[in-house]
């Protein structure tokens, strides 16, 4: 995976999205028979789905906006680590998601840590997936 790549969320998370209702302009997209990556230079050439081989990619940014609009689910990812002895300069991760329907509602990587950015990202996205998921059953 190249660095750009990384900023584009996975193909099982962006079927999942696909499945939820994302259909934003992207700027890559998942071939569905053998789930490579493409990445374009014009995001017009992907606004619609017409073509039922493709999945498109969205960037994470993209999907944490689209929640907020779309469902008012809010995220952040913060450091969550006591530094120890042994390990000083040890960050961990955590997330934290509020919902703004009627009343706040919260919820944590609780007890769940991370030993990178990305990880605690890709862990609070599946998440805001799950929730909704739970919701449309």
């Amino acid at each position: 995976m190249n660095n750009m790549e990384k900023e584009f969320v996975p193909y099982e998370l962006a079927v999942r999205l696909k499945e939820l209702g994302f259909n934003g302009p992207c700027f890559g997209f998942y071939d569905n028979v053998d789930k490579a990556f493409y990445q374009i230079h014009s995001a017009s050439l992907i606004e619609d789905e017409a073509v039922y081989i493709i999945t498109k990619a969205p960037l994470y940014q993209q999907v944490f906006s689209w929640f907020r609009e779309n469902h008012r689910m809010f995220h952040e990812i913060f450091i969550d680590t006591e530094p120890t002895i042994e390990e000083p300069d040890k960050l961990e991760f955590a997330y934290l998601i509020l919902h703004m329907i009627g009343s706040e509602y919260m919820h944590t990587s609780k007890n769940k840590r991370f030993d990178t950015y990305e990880e605690a990202e890709f862990a609070c996205l599946g998440k805001l997936i799950e929730i909704v998921e739970s919701k449309s059953e």
